[in-house]
């Protein structure tokens, strides 16, 4: 009985460690709609981070080498 209260008690732990590694992470979701704001404002397609960045032309742009970054949404 014992174990069992230490591998409930060393579970809290971890999973209290992870719970707040994923509040602390950024939010790239977050990331994406802010960059769409920015290119909606200068009357830009809103296409970071969309499926057309695989065939982007656009080489000035600012957030090219961000975009192109392949990255998942759930990954901190």
């Amino acid at each position: 009985m014992n174990y069992m209260a230490k591998s409930s008690s060393q579970f809290d732990q971890l999973y209290a460690r992870r719970l707040k590694q994923l509040t602390l992470s950024s939010d790239h979701s977050e990331r994406k709609w802010q960059v769409w704001r920015m290119q909606a404002a200068r009357g830009e397609e809103c296409c970071f981070r969309t499926e057309a960045r695989y065939v982007c032309q656009f080489e000035n742009c600012i957030f090219r080498q961000e975009c192109l970054d392949l990255r998942a949404d759930w990954k901190p």
